[in-house]
């Protein structure tokens, strides 16, 4: 199923630049856009969650590293980072 979106002008004459740049449909190019931009959220509202308990209830968070560390030896301290793959990191 498609559905239409309307886009500013210049939004659309960047897809399509993009589009013949990657050698790609311009939904191609959008669809992906999206997806990234879906993810890239995801993994930012999951960081601000684990930071939030990590600083909310430091306890929970030490049992939770300390049953982690009995089940994936050798994992390092996630730090700010939690979880967010480089991918969907901002400005990256």
């Amino acid at each position: 199923m498609t559905r239409t979106v309307r886009l500013p002008e210049s939004a659309h004459d960047r897809a399509s630049q993009l589009a013949k740049i990657k050698g790609r449909s311009m939904t191609a190019v959008v669809a992906d856009a999206i997806e990234r931009a879906y993810q890239e959220a995801f993994w930012e509202s999951a960081a601000r969650q684990v930071a939030d308990t990590r600083r909310s209830d430091p306890e929970s968070w030490a049992s939770y590293r300390a049953e982690s560390a009995e089940w994936a030896p050798g994992d390092q301290d996630p730090g700010d980072d939690w979880a967010v793959p480089e991918s969907a990191r901002p400005g990256e």
